[in-house]
């Protein structure tokens, strides 16, 4: 069963184009595809490019944050472009009538 989720993003100084053409090319895709439905998702972004945010219906909530975390892959990237992440379940705020 996959699982409506909010990921918001803060990146270090200059680093969103970096982090969205890495997420956009292919490696980024096929490990996005890991746990996540990618067409389903939606994206979005603050105007001065320093957070960004990720509706994504997730099927290996564990993967994600492996993905977000550093995994052999992205690593190098997160590690980079990243300063730090948090991950909303929006099921639980359907489930209180938050949204």
């Amino acid at each position: 069963m996959e699982k409506e989720m909010l990921v918001v993003v803060k990146f270090k100084d200059n680093m969103f184009n970096k982090f969205i053409n890495f997420v956009n090319s292919n490696e980024g895709l096929e490990e996005r595809r890991k746990f996540a439905t990618v067409e389903k998702s939606i994206s979005g972004s603050a105007s001065d490019k320093r957070y960004a945010f990720f509706k994504m219906f997730i099927h290996d909530e564990e993967a994600l944050h492996g993905f977000l975390r550093g995994n052999k892959i992205t690593k190098p990237i997160m590690d980079e472009t990243l300063e730090s992440y948090t991950v909303y379940n929006l099921e639980i705020a359907k489930h209180f009538g938050f949204i």
